[in-house]
């Protein structure tokens, strides 16, 4: 749902005729947006890791995941 708004204003930042409050809305959105996802995957990892028998396996994984 979010990351759909999130394309949705993306497309409307196109627009040359934006009133300024428009874009401090879509500034802040997307700080937002990038809070919320940079927590769910902080919560996911470490529901992983607390999950798995060997922890430190866990975390290699996970950072190779993360830094491709």
């Amino acid at each position: 749902m979010s990351s759909e708004k999130m394309r949705y204003l993306n497309m409307l930042k196109k627009h040359p005729n934006l009133t300024e409050d428009a874009k401090m809305f879509m500034a802040k959105y997307k700080i937002i947006y990038k809070r919320v996802i940079r927590e769910a995957k902080r919560k996911e990892n470490n529901k992983y890791i607390l999950h798995e028998n060997h922890k430190s396996k866990a975390v290699c994984q996970i950072i190779n995941k993360e830094t491709g």
